[in-house]
């Protein structure tokens, strides 16, 4: 039998550590998708911009009728950024818990724009 002079410890802190690494991973098995428009304040649909969610690396830009989609969308809190020529960008908080369908967002134009 052999016998070790020190047994490791296991401490509180590491125990959490292992229980928030099991609450993500439960999380990334859960996965969304999100479809939704792209508008102007006239509510006229906007092209080509850019549909970001920061934390998870997923972009894709509005068609010509201003519609976005995101498949495996990994349940979670994120940063959803869009940018746009012409518009202010917008950079706010974002919760995905569920599908989202015809999800719409509204975008303003800068003040340069304004003044044309």
């Amino acid at each position: 039998m052999i016998r070790f002079a020190h047994r490791p410890r296991v401490l509180n802190r590491d125990i959490e550590k292992v229980k928030n690494l099991d609450k993500n991973t439960q999380n990334m098995e859960k996965v969304s998708s999100i479809k939704g428009h792209v508008l102007d304040s006239k509510e006229e649909p906007i092209s080509e911009v850019l549909v970001e969610f920061l934390e998870a690396g997923l972009r894709t830009y509005t068609d010509t009728k201003g519609a976005y989609s995101f498949t495996d969308v990994p349940v979670g809190h994120y940063t959803l950024r869009l940018i746009a020529t012409g518009f202010i960008q917008i950079r706010q908080p974002f919760e995905i818990t569920q599908d989202l369908e015809n999800y719409v967002i509204t975008m303003e134009l800068s003040s340069r724009e304004d003044r044309a």
